[in-house]
């Protein structure tokens, strides 16, 4: 691919006000299900219950944002996107809906030739994949899975019906560096370089503000390498919409059990979800780094203090004990 290599879009715009621009990027978690227990991710302890979105409640909020000045769309938060069977459906809309930049993250286990044709045709810019390992023994010990050789083949597969077609799709890698994978970075650079647009490696972090505890036991990081999720102000509250899979706008697109969760969108229209008094609180105490009470807290200076959810009545996982 050369000179012609593309990058993933990371420096959006943002505006620290506790009443800032409404987002002209958003994340759509279709499904809060996946495949996948990767050792890095909070969904292998999640409480929320397992479900599906409904289709055409997400089809009205992609209308909804849009008309408010939204045009990026991924599909990803917790789950994998690919459990859907109908994500192709979810990228036409938005595409319909005049959406300029639709992507997802997949951990690649699903998506096979056959499926990513159908995301093309209907409209997707591009496709990252988490591959966190080089070889089949760390694949398992992050992923949880065995389909290392499955996600290879899918990659190169793809990779090459979009050469021979000429389709100018961009694919990624993510990579989330730890004590399980560390030695493995290089080998997977020199294997996908000429794949993919470029491999993203990041530092393994208390994701959402609930895995310190788990990756500190776990040997998954050394207690003087644990990254904090975020910073303060963390810009999720500011420059970006997060749906879940049950119809809550929330505040954090690494929060698996809800605890960020702040307005029902089937109660509350989306513009007013974001200019709710329960979004410009939030912003308000980041602004002043005054989180204690909240997950962020816990996330952002890797703490592991009692918090309350933002919104209690959309939080069914919530348990007031600190987290053990």
């Amino acid at each position: 691919m050369g000179s012609q290599k593309r990058e993933l879009r990371l420096d959006r715009p943002i505006v620290f006000s506790e009443t800032p621009p409404f987002p002209h990027n958003m994340l759509m978690e279709l499904a809060n299900i996946c495949n996948h227990e990767c050792v890095f991710c909070g969904y292998k302890n999640m409480k929320r219950k397992k479900m599906m979105c409904d289709k055409h409640f997400m089809f009205d909020i992609m209308k909804q944002a849009y008309e408010n000045g939204t045009r990026e769309v991924g599909f990803y938060m917790i789950g994998e996107p690919f459990i859907c069977n109908d994500l192709a459906e979810y990228v036409s809309c938005a595409k319909g809906l005049g959406y300029e930049y639709i992507y997802l993250t997949t951990n690649g286990a699903l998506a096979t030739v056959e499926r990513c044709k159908e995301l093309i045709s209907a409209g997707i810019s591009s496709i990252k994949f988490s591959v966190n390992a080089s070889t089949r023994e760390s694949y398992i010990a992050v992923h949880g899975r065995d389909d290392f050789y499955i996600v290879r083949e899918n990659i190169f597969n793809l990779k090459k019906y979009l050469e021979n077609n000429k389709i100018n799709v961009p694919l990624f890698i993510s990579f989330v560096k730890n004590e399980l994978n560390k030695h493995d970075v290089e080998k997977l650079e020199r294997e996908f370089d000429s794949v993919v647009d470029k491999i993203y490696v990041f530092p393994c972090a208390n994701q959402g503000g609930t895995m310190k505890r788990k990756l500190l036991d776990q040997g998954i990081v050394k207690e003087d390498e644990m990254f904090p999720g975020s910073v303060a102000p963390c810009a999720m509250c500011f420059n970006r919409l997060h749906i879940t899979c049950e119809g809550y706008l929330n505040a954090c697109c690494a929060d698996s059990d809800g605890y960020l969760s702040a307005i029902d969108l089937h109660q509350t229209s989306l513009i007013d979800a974001w200019n709710s008094e329960i979004m410009i609180e939030l912003r308000r105490k980041h602004l002043r780094n005054e989180l204690s009470g909240l997950l962020c807290q816990n996330c952002i200076n890797n703490t592991e203090e009692i918090f309350s959810p933002l919104n209690k009545d959309l939080c069914l996982a919530f348990s007031n004990e600190k987290l053990s």
